[in-house]
């Protein structure tokens, strides 16, 4: 825990820990602050832990977590063990040649290449959320599925705090547009499997656009839920600012959406995203790079939700970068957007944030009910 924590006033470290409780962060409020306590929360909870545990060594059976679970949303199929990688393989039969033994009970995966990273995806997608099958072209980017379920869990809470009238927690609905759906097309397969929600994936790319059909017919059991779109050929939204409207989220006319969601492309040149070799999950030019980066993608983002407004109830993005994060606060402060909300996926040693807002008028906030309860198999083991 960072020092300048502790000496935050005790009004300003409530004001912080209360908009981390409820997932907002008022543009009025320093990030560090609420930084500052998330940071003391998370000593604070990492402490009492370490006191219980000492307190009841051998007494008790402890809970194998999975390393940073706690950070995991608390839905997310993989926070409370270790993945059992010898009990996934066994009922996946491409994982198997990727396992090696590290000891007599234990088993551990080589992450040596992009073949491996999209064999484990894969195994994970078809054995914890009972996909008929998944593939991606060679060297397309391979999302981590662990990671990219926290978005759709943040996304249930989202709804549970304000949707659409007319519009279920669950089922079809809830109407998602995936911005950028990629050769993967990951969140419309998770979310239409997870909660029955149906999307519009929305791409630029032929490959993506073909590998995205692909996946979506060869799991039938939602297929019917899945539409990929090819963004270019967008229909023409009229605007009062601007006499045509190329609509990056590929929104037809009269068309509503429940949310929008996007993990934007990151760098700005493809040499840029050369300088970051330690990850085997892939990527082409198309998919990590966008001329200005994260930060103009975001922002086309923003400026088309100012065209659309309510017809996206929830807007949301993926921000690999904190000051990206900042940007589009600032820009949802002047624009006197009423409602926003933020989160940070936390996994492994990467930090990714979380960036929704509203421009309902009324919207309306639902009690939070009990969990949403995912149906998956076992993939961790004893």
């Amino acid at each position: 825990m960072r020092i300048f924590a502790s000496v935050l006033s005790t009004v300003e470290m409530r004001k912080a820990l209360h908009s981390l409780e409820i997932g907002e962060v008022e543009t009025s409020l320093d990030l560090g602050l609420v930084e500052a306590a998330a940071e003391f929360a998370y000593g604070l909870y990492t402490s009492l832990v370490t006191s219980v545990q000492h307190d009841y060594a051998g007494k008790f059976r402890a809970v194998t977590r999975a390393p940073d679970g706690e950070r995991m949303h608390y839905r997310n199929a993989f926070r409370e063990q270790n993945l059992n990688f010898k009990l996934v393989a066994g009922r996946q039969e491409d994982l198997k040649p990727f396992i090696e033994r590290r000891s007599e009970s234990q088993w551990r995966l080589n992450f040596k290449s992009w073949v491996v990273t999209r064999a484990l995806n894969s195994a994970l997608l078809i054995d914890a959320y009972e996909l008929g099958m998944w593939d991606l072209p060679r060297f397309q980017l391979c999302p981590p599925v662990a990671n990219r379920a926290n978005y759709i869990h943040w996304l249930e809470d989202l709804l549970l705090q304000s949707r659409p009238s007319g519009v279920a927690e669950t089922g079809a609905s809830v109407r998602g547009l995936d911005v950028g759906v990629g050769a993967s097309c990951v969140f419309p397969l998770l979310g239409a499997s997870i909660n029955g929600w149906s999307f519009v994936g929305v791409d630029i790319v032929d490959i993506a656009l073909s590998s995205a059909i692909k996946n979506v017919r060869n799991n039938p059991r939602i297929a019917g839920l899945i539409e990929i779109r090819d963004g270019r050929m967008s229909e023409v939204i009229p605007s009062r600012n601007l006499s045509k409207f190329n609509t990056l989220l590929g929104v037809k006319n009269e068309e509503q959406f429940s949310f929008c969601m996007c993990n934007p492309p990151f760098f700005d040149l493809i040499q840029d995203a050369k300088l970051n070799p330690g990850t085997n999950f892939g990527g082409t030019t198309y998919e990590m790079c966008h001329p200005g980066g994260e930060e103009a993608f975001t922002q086309r983002i923003f400026d088309e939700s100012l065209v659309l407004r309510e017809r996206v109830h929830w807007y949301t993005t993926m921000c690999g970068k904190k000051r990206t994060l900042r940007k589009i606060l600032h820009l949802l402060e002047v624009a006197r957007v009423p409602t926003i909300r933020t989160t940070r996926f936390l996994q492994g040693r990467t930090t990714r944030w979380g960036i929704a807002w509203s421009f309902s008028s009324q919207p309306r906030l639902q009690e939070l009910a009990l969990p949403l309860q995912s149906k998956i198999k076992d993939v961790h083991g004893d």
